[in-house]
């Protein structure tokens, strides 16, 4: 309904595979049910059909899609509007603080928000109320879609998809693309088209061993930054200049065990014998 604007009772009938009950679009709306009974019957409603796409490349979401009011006695559907806006649909969806939906005029104040928020940005010109079906389809085909051809685009519904699809892709393929031919072509492109799904889910797989890989590297690259934070070179000279009476006594019993057999050492400890005995004497002259 809302890639072609349309919600002819045939194709909303197709769409739904319910196509023998030829339903007509306020059944939907109104929630019937086989046995008669709907969920809104006898009441004056609003309820809107909004499709949200977002550009992979930008990042950016746009909404579009259809407003309906509907009065309790309508035979067919009288008020609606085509109508867009960018960024995500509200949180809640189309739904006032009461927990209803909005009606069309609370359709358009929406609209009309979203353009001042879009000002300063690009597109704005998407946050609207569409005049008619034409611009609203026009818009939809050369700006949201990207330019695509709307004659060519519109003959797919001729071929609506249904919900229940059992004959997979080429099924799919033989309804929608090329719904005129035959043979080997159909099945060809089926293949292809499996074969590429095999070949994205590898893809998919090796993507994420990659992803893991990097996060391998990058945690043994931080381990050995901290590796080395705790294990740093330090100068004798620091070394020397915190040093403790502690670490002076051990590091000359090093040097002691170091240099045992010097004639320095030697020299070294007579010198400090001969003054430690000069002390001694000092200490026993003054006791005495």
């Amino acid at each position: 309904m809302i890639l072609y604007g349309s919600f002819s009772p045939s194709f909303l009938n197709k769409a739904a595979d319910d196509a023998k009950n030829r339903r007509s679009v306020l059944s939907y709306l109104r929630g019937e049910q086989k046995d008669g009974t709907a969920n809104r019957e006898g009441q004056d409603f609003c309820s809107q059909i909004v499709l949200e796409l977002q550009d992979t490349g930008t990042k950016q979401y746009v909404c579009m899609g259809i407003a309906f009011e509907v009065r309790k006695n309508d035979s067919e559907i009288r008020k609606f509007v085509y109508f867009s806006h960018l960024g995500k649909m509200p949180e809640g969806g189309y739904l006032t603080a009461e927990g209803y939906p909005y009606s069309n005029q609370e359709i358009r104040a929406l609209t009309e928000t979203r353009m001042k928020e879009t000002a300063k940005g690009g597109r704005a010109e998407l946050n609207r109320i569409y005049p008619s079906r034409e611009a609203y389809i026009s818009t939809l085909y050369d700006q949201i879609l990207g330019y695509i051809d709307g004659n060519r685009f519109m003959t797919m519904e001729k071929s609506a998809i249904a919900l229940k699809m059992s004959n997979g892709t080429g099924q799919f393929i033989r309804d929608y693309m090329f719904p005129k031919s035959e043979g080997d072509t159909i099945e060809t492109i089926s293949e292809q088209l499996g074969a590429y799904r095999d070949i994205k889910e590898k893809i998919d797989v090796l993507e994420n061993k990659i992803g893991m890989l990097k996060k391998v590297r990058e945690t043994g690259q931080k381990l050995t930054m901290t590796r080395a934070d705790i294990v740093k070179p330090v100068s004798y000279t620091h070394l020397r200049a915190h040093e403790t009476r502690h670490d002076l006594v051990c590091r000359l019993l090093l040097e002691k065990k170091k240099h045992i057999q010097s004639p320095h050492w030697f020299l070294f400890q007579t010198c400090f014998i001969q003054m430690y005995i000069l002390r001694i004497q000092n200490h026993l002259h003054i006791y005495h």
